[in-house]
């Protein structure tokens, strides 16, 4: 008798996972790298009229999202990527205009036509008047964002922008341009939209205050892995600039996962950035779950309800309980598993197939998400997972990625001769410093702070420091920053250190890992295992380096 209640209720939650009024949302970010770049005609890789323009059409086509943000893109590269996608995505969106000679460029959004209409849309400059063709605070470029309010054919709403902010450096225009975004969200989309998406080639990390004032107004992106790659041959890609940023405005819509699309096309990859894929739920009423996390490293956390078939103490008993789900195989490796059969069946008592008299069926409930010891991968997640797991134990094997200073002639530059001298110590976790650069901004206000060098090298393509394209300064993203003209002042604690402003003492700095205090007071002791070096050098005022060795176990 059971058994054939048992294949009743599987079919019926099959039909409730299947949701057809679920709506999975499909949103990419791509810078394409501009076709105007001149540095790019003689590459093979990098010249849009060769083969990279094919590249990056099939690196959409392939990804086939329902919307893709694209940045840097040119009238040319424009103009083709609208007739070749015509028939599955329309566009909307028009050019930045230019600015101090540099060519205009479009913030497109291509949406799948077939699966979503287009209820209203426009688009907003992020400089001094929105409204119109602006720029300032020092912008080489005019910044734009397009959005749109897009419906889906069983009725959900959602409202999708996308942007690409100012150069990175220039903190007072990304600031201002988060500022203006999130003033336009509250015009232009509408409060029944159940998702706000946020795509875009943002110039910063996290750790900018850029991307603090989004964050703090509630839009969000959980994943950290990076998608600016430097050049059109690197596998991997050095720092996260890109982002698909979301605002849940309903308890039935969530984030499932992000991914990065970096597709290798014989030796060539098609942009200086990868794609990022956002994937969204909205569900339908019938199974709405209390709430969605999501982190990088794990396709899904959704809250869904777990239905407990089987009693222990009563083979007849059957409840539905609502429980919270254990994601131990989202995040464990599964290498332990040669087939799909093989992972189900780990997550089945020897109680469930007792009950069941069926190992099918048991591995159909499983599957389902209704049996089992932790959230269930769907059979292509499984898959593409396992896929990944042999690609990172392939990088594993390969050469480690040379040091940011390598082949760099520092001998005249006694500040970046120190800071190569520790960069392999730091990168391997082994030395933590701080930086402190009293120096003049471009404006030539004098500013001050303290620098996480770690965080600064994993987060940065230092390789720009080294060669003096750029110089390494204070940001009010670090640990410390004074401008002493507007008496700006910030401190932030990273992930290595915890700021400490005491009365008494003055500023200090907790090492995260031993729980150290390194006291940067030039008359005081720097701490145990801390020592403090002056670095004479004519390109900065003042430039101090405190090193922190961190107590390892062996």
């Amino acid at each position: 008798m059971i058994r054939p209640l048992l294949l009743a209720l599987v079919s019926l939650l099959a039909g409730i996972a299947a949701g057809e009024d679920d709506v999975e949302v499909h949103i990419m970010s791509f810078n394409i790298r501009t076709s105007q770049a001149s540095t790019d005609s003689a590459s093979t890789c990098s010249n849009w009229d060769g083969i990279r323009k094919d590249n990056v059409l099939s690196n959409i086509n392939t990804v086939a999202a329902d919307f893709v943000g694209t940045q840097e893109t040119s009238d040319a590269q424009k103009a083709y990527l609208d007739a070749q996608l015509a028939g599955t995505y329309s566009v909307i969106g028009e050019s930045t205009g230019s600015l101090n000679g540099n060519a205009n460029e479009w913030d497109a959004l291509y949406y799948r036509s077939d699966t979503w209409t287009l209820l209203t849309n426009g688009m907003f400059w992020l400089g001094t008047d929105p409204n119109t063709m602006t720029a300032g605070w020092g912008m080489s470029y005019y910044r734009t964002c397009v959005w749109g309010r897009f419906q889906h054919k069983t009725g959900a709403t959602i409202c999708v922008l996308n942007t690409h902010y100012e150069t990175p450096g220039n903190d007072e225009a990304q600031e201002n341009g988060s500022n203006i975004i999130l003033e336009k969200i509250k015009t232009s989309c509408d409060a029944g939209d159940k998702l706000i998406v946020l795509t875009g080639d943002f110039n910063a990390l996290k750790s900018y205050s850029a991307m603090q004032i989004l964050f703090a107004n509630d839009m969000e992106d959980p994943s950290d892995e990076a998608t600016f790659c430097g050049d059109m041959l690197s596998a991997t890609c050095s720092v996260k600039y890109d982002f698909t940023l979301f605002r849940a405005q309903s308890d039935d819509a969530c984030h499932l996962k992000s991914e990065v699309s970096r597709v290798d096309y014989g030796g060539c990859y098609s942009s200086d950035h990868a794609g990022l894929i956002g994937t969204f739920l909205n569900f339908s009423e019938i199974f709405a779950p209390d709430s969605c996390v999501s982190d990088d490293s794990e396709i899904a956390k959704s809250d869904f309800a777990k239905f407990t078939l089987f009693g222990v103490s009563s083979g007849a008993k059957m409840a539905a309980e609502r429980e919270p789900q254990d994601y131990q195989y989202a995040s464990e490796s599964l290498d332990q598993f040669a087939t799909y059969e093989d992972y189900l069946d780990s997550q089945l008592s020897e109680t469930d197939l007792f009950y069941l008299e069926d190992e099918e069926l048991a591995r159909q409930l499983v599957e389902l998400g209704y049996r089992g010891s932790g959230e269930t991968l769907r059979r292509d997640d499984f898959e593409a997972r396992k896929r990944a797991e042999r690609e990172r134990n392939a990088q594993k094997t390969s050469a480690p990625k040379p040091l940011a200073s390598a082949g760099k002639d520092l001998s005249q530059f006694p500040f970046l001769a120190a800071l190569a001298s520790r960069e392999d110590l730091v990168r391997n976790g082994k030395l933590t410093c701080i930086i402190f650069i009293r120096d003049k901004n471009a404006k030539g206000q004098e500013i001050s702070g303290y620098i996480d060098y770690a965080l600064r090298l994993k987060n940065e393509p230092f390789e720009t420091y080294f060669e003096r394209k750029k110089k390494l300064l204070p940001k009010s993203s670090d640990l410390s920053y004074y401008n002493w003209e507007t008496q700006t002042s910030t401190s932030n604690s990273t992930q290595n250190f915890q700021v400490i402003a005491d009365s008494e003492t003055g500023l200090l700095f907790k090492n995260k890992r031993d729980r150290k205090v390194v006291n940067v007071d030039p008359k005081a002791n720097p701490g145990d295992n801390s020592t403090r070096t002056e670095i004479k050098t004519k390109e900065y005022l003042q430039v101090v380096i405190y090193d922190h060795m961190t107590r390892r176990k062996t």
